[in-house]
């Protein structure tokens, strides 16, 4: 099952790729033409990251900010306050998003006594919480009411969905991925309690949702 979406997913990519071919190239030329510094480079950002759902706008940009500072060691050391001055966010801002970011898995942070912390990528392509998310707006996409028109009733299931990622339940499904549970019996009970929640605060009968 695992190997199926994996082919689906990279058909869809190479797909993709084709069809924007022209607006990736402008905007790689964009990005060595005006990024200021003292060398002009880019960072490619893929969709699943960008709308990861448990994100939010800011730890996703300090994210952003380590992953194009690694070095060809697989690490890197950026102070808080060269992030926070980059980011244009506060010191404490910075120090709240990248404790996020590795209680999400994203990093590891190894600290050090008079000098910056080294941060390392925990889980980046397979990371938990990448999954759920896809999974979360396929839901939003694909489900299907019972007795009542999709329009009518769109806006308040989207609206509980949103509020089941902040619940506690959303990242103890991300745990279980990161300690190693079959990942398709984990998507069918995720997406099964997912339902469960809207249908009991919509009063909204809901088609079961397959992974």
């Amino acid at each position: 099952m695992q190997e199926t979406l994996k082919r689906r997913k990279l058909k869809e990519l190479i797909i993709m790729a084709d069809e924007q071919e022209w607006i990736n190239y402008r905007l790689i030329e964009m990005a060595t033409k005006y990024d200021y510094g003292e060398g002009k480079s880019y960072l490619p950002i893929p969709h699943v990251l960008r709308k990861c759902s448990k994100l939010s706008s800011t730890e996703k940009d300090v994210l952003y900010h380590l992953l194009y500072s690694m070095n060809d060691k697989k690490y890197c050391f950026p102070a808080y306050g060269t992030i926070a001055a980059e980011l244009f966010i506060g010191v404490s801002t910075v120090v709240r998003a990248i404790d996020k970011l590795e209680q999400m898995y994203f990093i590891k942070k190894e600290e050090f006594i008079g000098s910056s912390n080294r941060y390392y990528i925990d889980m980046l392509e397979d990371n938990p919480y990448l999954i759920l998310s896809g999974y979360t707006s396929h839901f939003k996409r694909s489900f299907q009411p019972i007795g009542v028109a999709k329009g009518l009733c769109k806006n308040k299931v989207i609206k509980q969905v949103n509020k089941f990622v902040e619940k506690e339940d959303y990242d103890v499904f991300a745990h279980r991925f990161y300690s190693g549970e079959d990942t398709e019996i984990v998507l069918i009970q995720f997406l099964e309690q997912l339902r469960k929640y809207v249908e009991e605060n919509t009063n909204i009968k809901i088609r079961p949702i397959g992974v």
